[in-house]
Parts: C-alpha cells; structure tokens; sequence
C-alpha cells in the first residue's frame, strides 16, 4: 500500500457498529495515517453536517463524501456539490404520495420530511440524523443533493423497479430506504472527481462498504474491501473482512499499513 494516498469508508454498516459505535482507535489511527500522508475519506449517504459532527474534533483532518456523492467537502471546506432538478424531485414527491412512502429531502443544512410519525422520528434520532418537519416540501424542490424513499415496514424493495423509472439514480441504502441523486451522481462519480482533486490514481485508493450503494465505489477504487455483514453482491466485488460489529475496518488498516 506504499503508493496508497487516499483511503474511503463508509459509515453505517460498515466502520460503526450495529450499536452506532465508531471503533474507539479510529481517531488514533486516522492520525497515524494523517501524519505519514495518508488520508481517510467518510463517504455516506448522510447529510455533509452530520457527517461532520459524527468525526469531531477530528473534522478538518478528513475528508467528506455526503448523499452518496453528491457533495465532497475537505473538512470543512466544500469542494463540490451537485443537486437534483427540481422537477425530479417534485416527481420523486408525487410517487411518494401515491406509493404512501415516506419522502425525505436532503439540502445542504438538514433533512426535510413531512411525516410527523413518531416510528420515523425514533428512526432517525436512533441514526443520529437531524431533520426538520415541513409542511408542503414541494415547496422545497431546490438545493436538495439527495432524496430517500422510506417505508420502514420493509418493503421498499417491492418498488425498486418502478423507482428506477423515474429517470433518476436509485440505490437501496438499507432493508428501508432508497436513495436517490442526480443521475450520473453516486459515491464511484465522487471518488474520481476527488481523484482529480488530489492528482492521485483510482487504482491506489483503499476502500471499504457494506451496501448497495458501495458499489459504484468499491468498483472504482483499486483496493476493495466488503464487511462480512455485506450483502452477496457487494462481498462479490470485494475482499471479505470481518464484520462492522468485529471492528472490520480498523483491524484491515492496522494490518495494511504496519500500524
């Protein structure tokens, strides 16, 4: 890994625990890798402010990738940022509606949603997710990097095809969310935008995922790694290591780079 400058992870499912635990060595190790040239990439589905707030103090020593590639910050300096047409999203509300699913729209200071359920706000404090209630989000069709369509009965995945035709990016986050971007828009896009940043090749980048929505990135990158709690299709595309709940990702770096 000598030639390695970059290295990515995702968040949930993969570098935190089922419990929402980030491994307590992380910090140390992030340093460890900071201090030899090496830097570490969040890349997520969440929102860039909760993203930065999940990593302090250690924020401006990382770097972001928010809505699952839509937005790349450095610390806290936003590199780039793509939206969704408004038009899609007023799209994406309409199927919402009629599909009785759960919409929530990501814009660059929280999320808005207009289900005032208390099952969805347990769902999202449990994830440590801001959101604001909103009466009439087709209101709030602009700014908005990424959207998800939530039906926490888990059966989300009944719709996966008929999402797909709302000419739109769609990934399934997890056995409750869709998430959708800009089309051309993922986490794979993202990484070879921040490539061109840092003047470093996809082949010598480091990554580790769990989800459907890590395997744009995980196909990109030249050294892939999946979490053993990984659905098949990703594990398909990676190296297996252990789980998220056995320390996966931190155990893999230690080992990678003799620390």
């Amino acid at each position: 890994m000598k030639d390695c400058k970059l290295i990515i992870t995702d968040i949930d499912g993969t570098l935190r625990s089922d419990t929402g635990s980030i491994p307590a060595d992380f910090f140390s190790v992030a340093d460890s890798l900071y201090n030899k040239g090496v830097r570490i990439a969040i890349a997520s589905g969440r929102q860039l402010k909760n993203m930065q707030q999940l990593f302090e103090p250690h924020t401006d020593r990382l770097l972001f990738i928010a809505h699952n590639g839509a937005t790349i910050a450095d610390g806290r300096k936003i590199l780039y940022d793509s939206t969704i047409n408004p038009i899609d999203v007023s799209q994406c509300i309409s199927f919402a509606r009629s599909n009785n699913l759960t919409i929530l729209l990501y814009n660059s200071d929280t999320i808005l949603t207009d289900d005032n359920s208390e099952r969805l706000h347990s769902f999202l404090s449990s994830h440590f997710v801001p959101f604001t209630l909103c009466n009439d989000l087709t209101n709030n069709t602009d700014g908005i990097a990424k959207l998800s369509f939530v039906d926490l009965d888990g059966g989300i995945h009944l719709l996966k095809n008929d999402i797909a035709e709302l000419n739109i990016a769609a990934f399934q986050a997890n056995p409750y969310m869709i998430d959708v971007t800009a089309i051309g828009t993922n986490k794979g896009t993202a990484i070879r935008q921040l490539c061109k940043m840092m003047d470093t090749d996809c082949r010598d980048i480091c990554a580790f995922g769990d989800s459907e929505n890590d395997i744009d990135m995980l196909t990109t990158v030249g050294h892939a790694y999946a979490v053993a709690n990984a659905p098949d299709k990703v594990k398909a595309v990676a190296t297996v290591i252990p789980s998220n709940n056995d320390g996966g990702v931190i155990t893999t770096l230690k080992a990678l780079f003799n620390l």
